[in-house]
């Protein structure tokens, strides 16, 4: 048996002799799969996970900030389990968690030892970025974590060791690379550390001149080919949307300095600055150092070529791009860099052991606690009776309520009913009307920014249904001044509040749209020019018109914001043509004007406007 399936046949099954620390980790993975299940029931979805299930409402090859892999385990387990259950949607998130726990401790144990594996083990479930949120959460990051992991397990093989089928090692290194491409961008850094490692370290050069990694990437690009095949048939349009966050305007050491502590603070910073150190050790050691206790030279500087991309780059990008509170996305680097901090203890264990098991007990009660008040207070809001001055302020784990009054109110006005549609104004709040209409009728994120959601459903085969628009942020005036232009009648029909625990949180507006218009006919203008609305990856399909025909030119031309998207004969003063428009992904208005050749303005008797979705 070749190296690769030793390790394979390691990865999956329990150690020859009686395991003390595998039975601690089985433990782990029992009890923390309990308190992921417990917190999952007590708290609803965010904004991200209910934008997730809005957006997993139709199964597509790809999606538009996100790899698709966790949409399409959500969109199956949706079709599986009963009533759009937090908890129970949350179940397989829980469980890729739960087999990274045990090949985050098989790897500490192959190239250390099991207790280097146990304490990997334990610091990657009590972090608490990693505890609830990547580890309980329906997000993208569980089977991120997975399959990193697995990455690193094949490579392993290769670059540590000598394998004895290096095809076979390669082919298993692109499975795993596919499937973490799958599941979220973040698989370019695997790409990146493991060239840069193979460049450094002497050991590893010969395969730059070996066919193993070019074959390991093209079996990625297979996998990875729904990615690949949905991006260009949608013009590139994730990659462009993550790439285009990376740039920004000018340097702010705000937002640099907010990243930095926004980072400590999610991974936990009792745990991320020894990391950080750790990593830093590893470097200076370079990659022919067994440091601190590995078997074999180069581990934990392969480790931290695998860490450092992400740490790095979403550090760096902060000071020039605004990346909000998104503090998650060193998530994986940091978890390479557990691994470095256990293999560290682990080595000090016997000089060191009654400091070192106090710092792990500590630790584990202190993040259990902090994230146990967390769980609790976004369940109750307990903490707004005991915090002076808590109550007056916005709470942020508001977001995580339930907008079941909501549900409740449209269910009261008929709304769930066939030949009606729902909406929301943005996607931070459009997974919450989603959710409160469950995938009953067709659901629109009418917005300047609905992203994935604007790919569910053809807006224009709504036309002349009735629409429910509910709003939490957005002001009434606003509201009206916006989406009166899209239905013959809109008005507000009442208000309902995002309670807990009897307590008002937020109030929510509900509209009614009636006889939602999607065509449009104009008659004559003094100006040549037509205002047309457009909903999210919309576009003016056609356009047909009636001019003088003593006066008309021989030729049309259609301009949208003074582009051309096409042009018609003119017979007999009449006039079609079919355009060339781009949809593009916002609600917005344009402004359509038709000129002669001579780029004069026509001004036509009549037109008829008939827009269509973006295919």
């Amino acid at each position: 048996m070749g190296i690769g399936q030793r390790n394979t046949a390691k990865l999956v099954s329990w150690p020859n002799h009686d395991s003390y620390y595998a039975k601690l980790v089985i433990l782990l993975i029992v009890l923390t799969a309990l308190w992921r299940v417990w917190a999952g029931a007590m708290v609803g979805f965010g904004i991200g996970e209910a934008y997730y299930l809005a957006s997993a409402r139709e199964l597509h090859l790809s999606y538009f900030d996100q790899p698709p892999l966790f949409l399409w385990v959500l969109w199956a387990t949706n079709q599986i389990v009963p009533g759009e259950v937090p908890a129970l949607l949350r179940l397989p998130f829980i469980l890729m968690f739960a087999m990274s726990t045990w090949v985050i401790f098989r790897l500490g144990a192959r190239v250390q030892s099991e207790r280097a594996g146990w304490i990997a083990a334990l610091l990657f479930n009590i972090s608490l970025l990693f505890q609830v949120s990547i580890g309980g959460w329906a997000q993208p990051e569980a089977p991120l974590m997975l399959f990193w992991l697995l990455t690193a397990w094949f490579l392993l093989d290769i670059f540590v060791e000598t394998p004895s089928a290096p095809f076979k090692s390669w082919l298993l290194v692109g499975a795993m690379l596919g499937l973490t491409f799958l599941s979220k961008y973040h698989a370019v850094f695997l790409l990146y550390g493991a060239g840069l490692f193979a460049l450094i370290a002497p050991s590893a050069r010969k395969w730059i001149v070996h066919p193993g990694p070019y074959l390991a990437i093209l079996v990625a690009a297979i996998i990875g080919s729904p990615v690949l095949i949905w991006n260009w048939q949608n013009e590139f349009i994730s990659f462009t949307f993550q790439g285009g966050r990376a740039f920004g305007d000018d340097f702010s050491l705000l937002r640099l300095t907010r990243m930095i502590v926004g980072q400590l603070i999610y991974i936990t910073p009792w745990l991320a600055l020894p990391a950080l150190v750790a990593g830093g050790i590893a470097l200076v050691k370079g990659p022919g150092s067994k440091w601190p206790d590995a078997k074999q030279p180069g581990t934990t500087f392969f480790f931290l070529m695998l860490a450092h991309g992400p740490i790095l780059l979403f550090t760096a990008v902060a000071a020039w791009s605004e990346t909000q509170f998104h503090f998650h996305w060193q998530a994986p680097g940091y978890m390479m860099l557990f691994l470095v901090l256990a293999m560290w203890i682990d080595k000090a264990w016997a000089r060191r052991k009654t400091v070192l098991s106090a710092f792990l007990v500590l630790a584990t009660i202190v993040n259990f606690v902090v994230m146990g008040v967390l769980v609790t207070h976004t369940a109750t809001g307990w903490l707004r009776n005991i915090v002076p001055g808590f109550d007056q302020g916005t709470d942020p784990t508001r977001d995580a309520l339930p907008w079941t009054a909501l549900q409740q109110f449209l269910e009261k006005e008929g709304a769930l009913i066939d030949g009606n549609f729902v909406a929301g104004v943005h996607w931070t709040e459009c997974g919450h009307v989603d959710n409160a209409a469950a995938g009953q009728v067709p659901f629109l994120c009418i917005s300047s920014d609905p992203r994935n959601i604007a790919f569910n459903v053809d807006p224009t085969a709504l036309e002349g249904k009735t629409g429910y628009v509910a709003t939490s942020v957005w002001p009434h005036e606003s509201m009206l001044a916006s989406f009166e232009r899209y239905f013959e009648r809109f008005e507000q029909i009442g208000t309902v509040e995002i309670e807990r625990s009897g307590r008002a949180e937020a109030p929510v507006r509900i509209y009614r749209g009636d006889n939602l218009i999607i065509d449009r006919a104009f008659g004559p203008t003094t100006t040549g020019k037509y205002s047309v609305p457009l909903l999210p990856l919309t576009k003016i399909i056609e356009i047909s018109g009636e001019v003088d025909e003593f006066d008309a030119p021989l030729e049309v031309g259609a301009y949208v914001d003074d582009e051309r998207i096409g042009a018609a004969n003119i017979v007999d003063g009449k006039f079609v043509m079919s355009t060339g428009m781009l949809a593009n992904l916002p609600r917005r208005m344009v402004t359509l004007s038709l000129r002669s050749p001579d780029g004069n303005p026509i001004f036509a008797k009549s037109i008829q406007v008939k827009l269509g979705f973006h295919q």
